[in-house]
């Protein structure tokens, strides 16, 4: 039933808060009534607490009652229409990015479409690799006994055996189990990654499922890659995880920012990339609310829009949403609506998580970061203090959430907008509160570090945050420094 409610919300762009849900679920077990008493409203509330559900349950959606905002901001037309967002003057384009083009419907077809446009595109990119010339569809395999042969297939199981791996494929004509000794896969796959193996087909009995032995994994990756620069001397400053509305949001390290920004240190930066959860947001976590310091999400961005107008006005600031944002929780996320970016004022362009920015010449891939919780449970290496790994395979998979039913929610889509088509010049994203600086195969990495300082949570797991960081971007030299604004 919970999942029927979650889906019907979802469709509607509604937001339920943990306490309805429960109550709908263990206290009414009908979400008919819900169902109906919603379907007949004009507008609907975009988050709906347990206040709003019980009248909306006991007498219907004419007696349910509304919350006070001023005007009508809390309140979205039904249906939404996203506005689309492609180019800003000043030297900025979104090459790619969800705002304005999500078409996802929770059903299976949906899933399907993201899965197969994931597959198709990544199949692409495999075709051109070594190893991956002669390309065979796995439903072909079997009749290829005794041969050498490569295939491309999404992994959908990795099992670990006595003597290797064994790993099931698959492709639109089949599916084939690849078992690879320890000494031949030095790397295992995640799943819903989408690999090339090469290997041989052995001469089996009859009617048994199609079996390969691997020697090669090949991943999508990649390639060596030379950054494009800026003709301007012209840099951009990233940072991240604001948290907005927290107690411990670090007012003092940014005041200190916004000082330095005035300073003719800072005097080449024009543009800043903000990578996501710029509030703390409300209810995304057990007993939040004793945590915050601003208890309405409206009051957050309006904090927000606040300090967003001390930053110099010739700087352009880029923002994405994150986990805590008022945005749908499920990948990819759209940029900010129409009732949160009124509160703004200024120069300021609102994108999706993740999305492809061009910058003076210069390709910049920005994305929450979300997944690496799922990047820090699979691979050895990765972690919150030091997730650089974890972004690494993000790009030698070419995908920035692969693994679906994880911690990660992905939305379906028509096409997958995890996908990195385009090599980036730099890829940043935020979300675990560490600051990372690093180089893969020509292309700078950046964690762009918070604005929170240790939270309870935190420390009840014993990890530290590096607050208070800010990553500087010369887009002329290609060159990464930062300035720390928190002892």
């Amino acid at each position: 039933m919970k999942d029927a409610l979650i889906e019907f919300l979802s469709e509607k762009g509604v937001l339920i808060t943990p306490e309805a849900l429960d109550y709908v679920e263990k206290d009414v077990g009908d979400v008919g009534k819900l169902r109906s008493a919603l379907s007949s409203m004009d507008k609907i509330p975009r988050i709906l607490g347990i206040d709003m559900i019980r009248p909306m349950i006991e007498g219907g959606a004419a007696e349910a009652p509304l919350p006070d905002p001023p005007g009508e901001d809390r309140f979205i037309k039904v249906p939404e229409i996203p506005v689309k967002i492609d180019v800003l003057p000043g030297g900025i384009r979104i090459i790619r990015d969800v705002t304005g083009k999500s078409r996802s419907t929770a059903k299976v077809e949906s899933f399907l479409s993201t899965f197969r446009d994931r597959y198709s595109r990544l199949h692409r990119v495999l075709r051109s690799k070594p190893h991956l010339k002669y390309v065979r569809r796995i439903g072909e395999a079997a009749k290829k006994k005794g041969e050498e042969i490569s295939v491309i297939g999404m992994v959908r199981d990795v099992k670990e055996t006595g003597k290797g791996f064994m790993i099931s494929l698959e492709d639109p004509s089949g599916s084939i189990e690849v078992f690879f000794s320890r000494e031949n896969l030095k790397e295992r796959p995640l799943l819903d990654e989408v690999v090339g193996v090469f290997g041989r087909i052995p001469i089996s009995e009859r009617g048994k499922a199609p079996r390969m032995f691997g020697k090669r994994i090949v991943w999508p990756d990649v390639p060596p890659h030379k950054m494009r620069l800026s003709d301007e001397k012209v840099s951009v400053a990233f940072i991240s995880d604001l948290h907005v509305g927290s107690e411990t949001f670090l007012k003092d390290a940014w005041n200190s920012f916004i000082k330095w920004l005035e300073s003719p240190e800072a005097r080449d930066i024009a543009y800043i990339i903000i990578a996501g959860d710029v509030v703390d947001g409300i209810g995304i976590y057990p007993d939040q609310e004793e945590e915050l310091e601003i208890s309405d999400i409206y009051e957050q961005y309006a904090a927000l829009a606040k300090m967003v107008e001390e930053i110099p006005e010739r700087m352009t600031v880029i923002m994405i949403p994150g986990n805590h944002d008022f945005v749908r929780p499920a990948e990819p996320q759209p940029a900010f609506d129409d009732d949160i970016k009124k509160l703004f004022g200024g120069d300021i362009l609102f994108a999706g998580s993740p999305s492809l920015i061009e910058i003076h010449g210069v390709k910049i891939l920005a994305y929450h970061g979300t997944s690496i919780n799922d990047f820090i449970n699979v691979l050895p290496g990765v972690s919150y203090e030091d997730p650089s790994m974890a972004l690494i395979r993000m790009l030698k998979s070419r995908i920035l959430a692969p693994i679906y039913g994880g911690k990660t929610p992905l939305a379906p889509e028509k096409e997958d907008y995890m996908v990195i088509d385009e090599v980036p010049d730099i890829f940043v994203t935020g979300h675990v509160h560490s600051f990372v600086k690093s180089n893969y195969r020509g292309i700078r990495i950046i964690n762009a570090s918070t604005w929170q300082s240790q939270t309870k949570y935190q420390k009840m797991n014993n990890f530290k945050p590096d607050p208070g960081v800010v990553a500087i971007a010369e887009l002329h030299t290609g060159r990464i420094y930062e300035k720390r604004f928190y002892a």
